[in-house]
């Protein structure tokens, strides 16, 4: 019932905004290739777009799906754990390619195959001669002064549909490794879903050389227009999908509680109020989160979806302390929970500055996290804010160990009958916890063990990208999958309902008629 709202609102959202996934890319970049994931379907293809009136000389373009990229690449004679992919001067000496190949990827196809045969696509793109470009101009040219033009604002490129593209053949750049003039986008067809990059490179002029030299300089964008609509790459719009299902259940769920909360107000005990703040924040959790992924799949990313992002896990933050606290809370077995003690003022102070701790340092952790992901910030300063999740990491095992400890304490203290209630809630929450810790656990080791491995985690995004949502990031499906699951039982669990008056009534009764049998077989035995 909640679920197709939600998904309504995404989709008209996300019909508002581009189609198409663009990673901007200019001559300078440390990374010369740009990648995604995409979902097949009737209009999925790659466009790359140039702008022609700042790029000039030649650049070679490959495009291909990473299941062929053990073609690309020739072993160096040096280092055969290395590869060459692309012939410059300096490898042409060394001996791996030739004069011939001077300017071109190189690869290294199996006997009696050919690029055709494969998902790998090259062209060289020659850009109109440009004597005073004004890239040069602008690093400072030894050209006069009157000679130097400014540079200007590029006009914008549209993106070709695939229907008009398909009816006038000469309005797009073919990928066949000619060298051609470039005037329009470039246009790569998708046939499969898989993942996808494209690779470029700068072509140095070969001798001899003719004055003036141009040499190479180039901007433009990549467009990965997937099957659905938006400006999310492939790899992320899951995760729209996955808070959009989960906001949904935390909905239902808190209708569902607020429902038995209100019919049971005046009787129930103080935990209730403490599960209810746990659920309204876990619920806004997912809608900031569901917010977040809507705006950068409708526009580019911006101040508004990193403000939701940090929020959300500001957010994140403040029910995970919740919850620590609320579960050494029922681990101690006080009377907030239908229990048989109270707090002492030491404890209510432990527990008190306990919370807070770990609610700041977690804050911090989580601005950390949105800092490095949303803006470009050096890694000294990612590695002081970094610091905090150790700090975070202690408090977080002392709350873990001090409930296990008091729920254990608890079970042994709270054996007569009219706790009996209270006492199988106790445990039904530990063994709950307890099965959610060992699985969080075990996937945590296992994901910093994947991020410690940096030299296949290309392979990595090529291989896992339709999984990433689950695995990646701070935004990653997989806490929530442990935590909602576990946070919806102890829900369960600790219901409001009117059923614990009568378990609380029923001993009573029986423990008279035990005493009172107890009287009459004393005075038989006297008697006697």
């Amino acid at each position: 019932m909640w679920t197709l709202p939600t998904f309504a609102l995404v989709l008209l959202t996300a019909a508002n905004g581009a189609n198409a996934y663009g990673v901007p890319f200019r001559y300078g970049d440390r990374s010369t290739q740009a990648c995604s994931g995409m979902w097949v379907s009737r209009d999925t293809f790659i466009n790359v777009t140039l702008d022609r009136e700042y790029s000039a000389g030649q650049l070679e373009m490959l495009i291909y799906e990473a299941a062929d990229e053990h073609y690309i690449g020739r072993p160096h004679r040096s280092t055969l754990s290395s590869k060459v992919y692309f012939c410059n001067p300096w490898n042409i000496k060394g001996g791996v390619c030739t004069e011939e190949e001077r300017g071109h990827f190189l690869f290294n196809l199996p006997s009696g195959m050919s690029l055709s045969n494969t998902s790998i696509r090259t062209t060289r793109l020659v850009f109109p001669a440009a004597e005073h470009h004004s890239f040069f101009a602008s690093l400072g040219s030894p050209l006069p002064v009157q000679d130097q033009v400014p540079y200007s604002q590029p006009k914008q490129t549209h993106l070709l549909a695939p229907r008009a593209e398909e009816a006038s053949d000469d309005r797009r750049t073919p990928l066949a490794g000619l060298e051609v003039e470039y005037m329009y986008p470039v246009h790569y067809p998708v046939q499969k879903t898989g993942y996808y990059c494209v690779a470029y490179r700068p072509v140095l002029p070969a001798p001899p050389y003719k004055h003036p030299i141009i040499h190479s300089v180039y901007k433009g964008t990549v467009l990965f227009h997937n099957g659905f609509a938006g400006r999310l790459p492939a790899a992320d719009y899951a995760k729209l999908v996955f808070y959009a299902v989960t906001f949904s259940l935390y909905s239902l769920f808190a209708i569902l509680w607020g429902t038995l909360y209100w019919r049971n107000r005046k009787d129930t005990p103080p935990i209730h109020t403490s599960l209810s703040a746990i659920l309204g924040l876990t619920t806004l959790y997912t809608l900031l989160m569901l917010a977040h992924f809507v705006i950068m799949n409708s526009k580019k990313r911006g101040h508004p979806s990193s403000i939701l992002h940090l929020a959300a896990h500001v957010v994140r933050a403040a029910y995970y302390t919740l919850t620590l606290a609320a579960l050494l809370t029922i681990g101690h077995g006080i009377t907030f929970v239908g229990g048989d003690r109270s707090w002492s003022r030491l404890m209510k102070f432990c527990v008190c500055c306990q919370s807070i701790l770990h609610f700041i340092f977690g804050t911090l952790y989580a601005y950390a996290m949105i800092l490095g992901l949303e803006y470009p910030v050096k890694e000294v300063v990612l590695e002081k804010l970094g610091k905090v999740l150790v700090p975070l990491e202690v408090i977080t095992a002392i709350f873990i160990v001090w409930f296990m400890l008091a729920c254990i304490a608890t079970l042994k203290r709270m054996s007569s009958r009219t706790l009996r209630p209270t006492r199988e809630k106790i445990i039904f929450t530990g063994c709950t916890f307890v099965l959610a810790l060992t699985i969080y656990l075990a996937l945590h080791v296992y994901f910093i063990y994947r991020s410690l491995n940096h030299t296949h985690y290309q392979r990595i995004a090529a291989d896992e990208w339709q999984h990433l949502w689950l695995t990646d990031g701070p935004a990653a499906g997989w806490r929530e999958m442990v935590y909602m699951p576990a946070f919806l039982i102890t829900l369960w669990i600790w219901r409001p309902s009117e059923a614990k008056f009568a378990y609380e009534e029923l001993p009573r009764g029986d423990d008279r008629v035990e005493a009172g049998g107890a009287v009459e077989r004393n005075g038989g035995e006297g008697g006697t």
